[in-house]
């Protein structure tokens, strides 16, 4: 077995042994807002699709590989949003496809809107220990394949205006366990735990054609560090997006967005972890597409650009 595949073997029983079951991390959750907060399904006024896929740990093998894809929209001529998101996190021998369903209900408050909303669905994890390399190939304890299928639900609150926003979030709340091979003995159980979500950010104009836009976003996991993310975005002429994020404790992050049509953009982000893994990887990798379309007239004009989360 390879060393850094030796490393990633011990991280992964190591979240087991904790009982936290880690849920897949965006480095441009700013432009996707379903990833973290059912909320924001159907805050602007179009059809909305994102589609990413986000390469982890470059060169090491087994290192989480994510696909996603989340579609919103709002009710035309209603206070209604609703939102669909379907992931497939795979890390080594496990994969996780999560589906979950979203709505939310708008009303205007406080200088903004404040969007309420609730998501529900299920995490489907399936282990499949035949794929593993071993030196004891009779050890009932890792063979055959685990299926684990975990309804879930989560809410949040989403309040904006032109220029802030502020968001609460708790997607996932219930603690399932996602790991039940009852004849191992060393290793009993994996237990979702809950994740919080507080984001918030504000738009400064520096000229016509530049805005800055700091944002910050807290997440808290049951029994594990508080980690938060600084974001520093720079928006140029209303079509590139360049921006920076530092991650506590984890990695420095690099990204780009750019708004090729009225209807399509693109970006993309470089993760650079600081910690031991640094030497048995090059960083992870991460692309968007995103396609807006407007709810009551696709031939017309596009709303306003949106400075957070979009």
């Amino acid at each position: 077995m390879k060393k850094s595949t030796l490393i990633l073997a011990i991280a992964f029983i190591s979240l087991i042994g904790m009982k936290a079951q880690q849920r897949p991390v965006f480095s441009q959750y700013m432009f996707n807002g379903m990833a973290i907060n059912p909320a924001y399904a159907g805050v602007h006024e179009t059809i909305h699709g994102i589609a990413s896929y986000r390469d982890q740990w470059i060169n090491m093998d087994g290192a989480p590989k994510t696909l996603s894809f989340a579609v919103d929209s709002k009710l035309s001529k209603k206070n209604i949003g609703l939102g669909l998101m379907i992931t497939n996190d795979r890390v080594g021998i496990h994969s996780d496809i999560g589906v979950y369903a979203a709505y939310s209900y708008k009303v205007k408050t406080m200088g903004g809107t404040l969007s309420m909303g609730l998501q529900a669905g299920f995490n489907n994890l399936n282990s499949d220990y035949s794929r593993l390399t071993l030196d004891d190939i009779t050890d009932p304890n890792l063979q055959g394949v685990n299926n684990s299928f975990n309804p879930n639900f989560g809410a949040g609150a989403y309040w904006h205006n032109n220029s802030s926003y502020v968001g609460l979030s708790v997607p996932y709340i219930l603690h399932n366990n996602t790991f039940d091979k009852n004849d191992i003995s060393t290793v009993t159980e994996s237990i979702e735990r809950r994740y919080y979500f507080l984001t918030g950010g504000h738009v400064f104009p520096v000229s016509q054609n530049l805005l800055i836009r700091p944002s910050v976003l807290l997440r808290i996991q049951e029994g594990a560090p508080v980690g938060t993310d600084f974001n520093l975005n720079f928006i140029l002429y209303g079509r590139l997006n360049l921006g920076t994020s530092y991650r506590t404790g984890r990695s420095l992050v690099t990204f780009f967005q750019i708004q090729a049509t009225r209807e399509w953009s693109f970006g993309y982000a470089y993760d650079y972890v600081f910690s031991d893994l640094n030497q048995f990887n090059r960083g992870s990798h991460e692309f968007i597409i995103q396609y807006g379309v407007n709810i009551d007239n696709s031939h017309k004009s596009m709303p306003c650009p949106s400075y957070f989360l979009r």
